[in-house]
C-alpha cells in the first residue's frame, strides 16, 4: 500500500483498489453490498445541483425583483367570475383623450404644424378639459380669464369666435391648428422653446 498526497493505492485486483479522498472525492467509485456492481458517485449531478442552487440564489437579482412582481402581476388583469369573463373597465377619460390627441395630430398635419407642440400646449392650457380658464381675472366672467374650451381661446382677443364654437372640441382643436404659427395669436401655458409648461 502507497500513501501519496491523500491517494492510497491498492495493489492487485481489489474492489477497492483507488479510493480518492479530499479533493478527489467526487470521482469516488462505491461497489454495492447486495448485488456487487459498481455505483457512481455522479459527481457531475452534485456540481450541477450546487450551480443551480447558486443559480436561483443569484438570478433573480440579474433579472430584477420589479420585473418578476410585474410579471406576476400582469395576470390580474382577467377574472373569471361565475365562469364569465370579467375585463377591468375602460377608463372614458383616457379614451376620450386619446381621440382628441389623434385629432390634434391629423389637423397638425393637414396645416403643416406640430402636433407634439399642439398636444402639449392644450395639455398645459386646460389638461384636456373644456372649461373656462382658472387664470384669475377680475374683470373677466366669474372672476376668471375669458378664455374656453381645450384650446382655451380668448374671446375678447378673438371676437370673431363664441363661446360655444370654443366649447366644441373639434372646433378649438381646428382653429389652434389654423392659427398655432400666427405670431398674433398666444398661448401662454406652455413654453415651445423649453417644452414645458409656465
Amino acid at each position: 500500500m502507497v500513501v501519496a498526497r491523500g491517494i492510497i493505492l491498492l495493489g492487485g485486483n481489489s474492489p477497492q483498489r483507488r479510493r480518492y479522498h479530499g479533493v478527489f472525492a467526487f470521482m469516488r467509485r462505491k461497489r454495492n453490498i447486495k448485488t456487487g456492481r459498481y455505483i457512481q458517485d455522479r459527481g457531475f449531478v452534485k456540481v450541477w445541483l450546487v450551480l443551480l442552487g447558486i443559480g436561483l440564489a443569484i438570478g433573480p437579482s440579474f433579472v430584477g425583483v420589479n420585473n418578476i412582481y410585474n410579471w406576476l402581476r400582469s395576470f390580474e388583469t382577467v377574472f373569471v367570475v361565475e365562469s364569465v369573463l370579467a375585463k377591468e373597465p375602460v377608463d372614458m377619460k383616457e379614451a376620450r383623450i386619446a381621440y382628441l390627441i389623434n385629432k390634434i395630430y391629423a389637423r397638425a398635419k393637414f396645416y403643416g404644424v406640430s402636433g407634439y407642440q399642439m398636444e402639449r400646449t392644450i395639455e398645459c392650457e386646460s389638461r384636456f378639459n373644456n372649461i373656462q380658464s382658472t387664470a384669475k381675472d377680475k374683470t373677466g366672467p366669474n372672476g376668471y380669464e375669458d378664455s374656453w374650451g381645450i384650446s382655451q381661446i380668448h374671446l375678447p382677443s378673438h371676437p370673431e369666435v363664441s363661446r360655444a364654437e370654443a366649447m366644441t372640441e373639434e372646433f378649438a382643436i381646428e382653429w389652434m391648428a389654423k392659427n398655432f404659427n400666427n405670431r398674433y395669436v398666444v398661448w401662454y401655458g406652455y413654453s415651445r422653446k423649453y417644452d414645458r409648461c409656465n
